[in-house]
């Protein structure tokens, strides 16, 4: 999301929403900001991140706009 970098790091750091896992990968996390209201829907920016346990950090992997969350994204 070139132009979005603070919005995403703001997504990551102070999520609008509950912190959810990935439907198909129990090691992301998925994080959303409400970026914007069109036509009465909330439009938000979706980060995922790679989550380490092992060494207690996570690292991007992608971040884009969306109107919904996915099915089957579980909240944490």
């Amino acid at each position: 999301m070139v132009g979005f970098e603070k919005e995403v790091i703001k997504t990551i750091q102070h999520p609008d929403l509950p912190i959810f896992q990935d439907a198909d990968y129990n090691d992301r996390n998925i994080y959303y900001s409400i970026y914007r209201k069109i036509q009465g829907q909330n439009y938000y920016i979706k980060a995922i991140v790679q989550i380490n346990e092992e060494e207690s950090e996570g690292y991007l992997i992608t971040a884009y706009k969306t109107f919904n969350t996915k099915p089957g994204e579980r909240m944490i």
